[in-house]
Parts: structure tokens; C-alpha cells; sequence
């Protein structure tokens, strides 16, 4: 229930002050007035003087005043307590600063240059698995030349050997002598044309798989330089944020070093009413 009259001792009159220029017992007596039950909020300030036959107003169940102060306010709202805007950065001058983060620059760098060391050393082994192949199949080429080489004359001796011991000799490039020397003609340019084959396509089979695997691996490596990115860019997203909620602590411990502050303040003037009633 409120006090009979809207004056308080000393002067003080039913109103909004700011809540620091009140001593705890005229803020109880302003909580009183208007209609409130128990002690005042230390942030308690009063509230719109009442007018004339006016009665006491009553907040609902759970709701408190207007004018009492709320933990987190916007930046540059009058009050009290600490400014919030003093111990905050915005988030993204937050992401800035830590995008600019020596050691992370320096980590992510590094992990780049580690990537591209892997690139560059798959690209040398299969530039050297190339080069070796068409070594290899070169040399197969060169040895089988020099097989047939040897081979083939032998075969022509055989066969005149064979067409003598038949009395074919003397027929010269007709008949059945000539019908034979033809197959073996064409038999051995069969021959080296499926070694000259066999060489080309081992080359074209080497050269493929050198740009097939060159491409996969600069598309392993892309895929990889942005996935690293992505990991970057989480853990600049998650450094911001640390630092912002330091600075949320360091808010907070503000506000607990200003409401210990009050307290004391408030328990020295009741103490000072209570030795002033003692005194009279």
C-alpha cells in the first residue's frame, strides 16, 4: 500500500529521477507509492508523477517498469550502468581482425604451400612415369626392329633353301616361287607394321594417362585449396566470435564491479539512516 501522502521526507515528491541520485530508502518509498510490493531494483529511478485522485498504477504479474534498467542495452542508451557499446566491436571489424591474424595467416599459408609442394611432386612423377614409358616402349621398338632385322633375312634364306630342295629356285618372282616369296613379303611387312603400331599406341596410351592424371590432379588440388578456404573461413568465423564473447565477459564483469559498487553504496547510507534514527 502507498504512503498517505505524494511527498516523501526532505522534499522528495512522487517522479522519475535517475536512479543514482536516490538512496535506496527513496526508492523504496517511490517503489511503494506506485503500487509495488517489496524492496526496489537498485536500477529503480520512479516513475510519471500520478495526478490528483489519481490511484497507485499496478504492473502486471512479471512485468516491471519501464524505467528499470535491463542488462544488455543498445549502444548510447542512457543509463547507469557501463555503456555496452564500450566493451563490444562489431562482428564483422571482428572477422577483419582476425582475417588479418598473423598465426592464422601464417598456418593457412603454409598449408597452401604443403598443397602445392603435393601437386607439384605428382606432376614430376608423372611427367618421369611418361617419359620413362615412352623410353621403355621406344627401346622395345629399337629391339624388335633389330630381331626382325636379323630374322627376316634368315627367313628369305630358308625359304630359297626350301624352293631349291623343291626345284623351284629358277622361277624366279612366278609361280609358285613367286606365289611364296609374296606371302613371305607380306608376312614380314605385316610384322613391322604392327611393331610400329603397337609402339604408336603405347606412346598415345602413355600420353593420355599423363593428361588424364595431370587434370585430376589439378582438380584434387583446386578441390582442396577450397576446402582449406572453407576451414579458413570457419575458423576466422570462430576466432571472431571468441573474442566477442571475451568481450561479453569483460561487459558483464563491468556490470558486476558497478552493481557491487552500488550495493556498498546503498548499505553505507542505510547504515548512516539507521545511526542518525539511533542518535535521536
Amino acid at each position: 500500500m502507498g504512503p498517505a501522502s505524494p511527498n516523501y521526507p526532505n522534499g522528495l515528491q512522487a517522479g522519475s529521477y535517475p536512479p543514482q541520485s536516490l538512496t535506496q530508502e527513496q526508492r523504496n518509498w517511490l517503489w511503494s507509492y506506485y503500487g509495488h510490493t517489496g524492496s526496489s531494483p537498485v536500477g529503480y529511478g520512479g516513475e510519471q508523477p500520478i495526478q490528483p485522485n489519481q490511484p497507485a498504477p499496478t504492473p502486471s504479474p512479471g512485468q516491471f517498469p519501464t524505467n528499470v534498467y535491463q542488462p544488455v542495452v543498445p549502444a548510447g542508451t542512457p543509463t547507469a550502468y557501463p555503456q555496452y557499446s564500450q566493451y563490444t566491436t562489431p562482428l564483422d571489424t571482428l572477422v577483419k581482425q582476425a582475417t588479418e591474424n598473423p598465426q592464422l595467416k601464417a598456418f593457412y599459408e603454409n598449408v597452401l604451400k604443403f598443397a602445392q609442394g603435393d601437386l607439384d611432386l605428382a606432376k614430376r612423377v608423372i611427367s618421369y612415369t611418361y617419359e620413362s614409358g615412352v623410353r621403355e616402349a621406344k627401346t622395345d621398338y629399337e629391339l624388335e626392329l633389330r630381331r626382325q632385322s636379323s630374322e627376316f633375312p634368315q627367313e628369305e634364306k630358308q625359304l630359297q633353301t626350301e624352293l631349291n630342295r623343291r626345284g623351284l629356285l629358277g622361277g624366279g618372282y612366278t609361280g609358285i616361287a613367286g606365289q611364296e616369296r609374296a606371302r613371305q613379303t607380306e608376312s614380314q611387312a605385316i610384322r613391322r607394321e604392327a611393331v610400329d603400331r603397337a609402339l604408336k599406341q603405347r606412346e598415345e596410351n602413355l600420353l593420355r594417362t599423363k593428361e588424364f592424371g595431370t587434370e585430376k590432379e589439378d582438380i584434387g588440388y583446386a578441390k582442396g585449396a577450397q576446402d582449406i578456404s572453407r576451414q579458413k573461413e570457419q575458423d576466422i568465423y570462430r576466432l571472431a566470435e571468441r573474442q566477442s564473447g571475451l568481450e561479453q565477459q569483460k561487459y558483464g564483469a563491468a556490470v558486476g564491479q558497478f552493481q557491487f559498487g552500488e550495493q556498498q553504496r546503498i548499505a553505507g547510507e542505510q547504515l548512516k539512516l539507521q545511526r542518525e534514527a539511533m542518535g535521536k
